[in-house]
């Protein structure tokens, strides 16, 4: 499902944690608010966690 990019990261966990989402992926312009969302969900159900390089950022070494 597509998460509207201009939401904050307490949102979109709001919507990881409701939406039954079990990956995420961003463009890596969005990443720092992506990480942060998974972070406050803990031990939660989202398996997969990576970035699509949009931006040409690098690809963080975890």
């Amino acid at each position: 499902m597509p998460i509207n990019f201009m939401l904050t990261a307490d949102e979109v966990a709001f919507i990881l944690e409701h939406s039954g989402a079990i990956a995420l992926l961003a463009e890596d312009a969005l990443a720092g608010e992506a990480e942060a969302a998974v972070k406050q969900l803990g031990d939660s159900e989202i398996r997969l966690f990576g970035w699509i390089g949009l931006a040409g950022l690098p690809a963080a070494a975890d």
